[in-house]
């Protein structure tokens, strides 16, 4: 979430996730490779904050 806040243009231009094993990160992957800076830094802000909140609730049910 730190990345897609303060990052540099360039730099999250330049971000890729690698190669991909299954059809979700496929479509995660072509989705995240054409749009513009704007649309990739809001993409990963939620992916940080679903994480965030998928982490969290583990620590809720145990």
């Amino acid at each position: 979430m730190w990345f897609s806040v303060f990052g540099k243009k360039k730099n999250i231009d330049d971000f890729s996730f690698g190669g991909s094993s299954n059809l979700v990160e496929l479509i995660f992957d072509i989705s995240f490779e054409f749009p513009p800076t704007l649309i990739k830094r809001i993409l990963l802000f939620l992916l940080g904050l679903a994480l965030a909140l998928f982490c969290t609730m583990g620590v809720f049910y145990a």
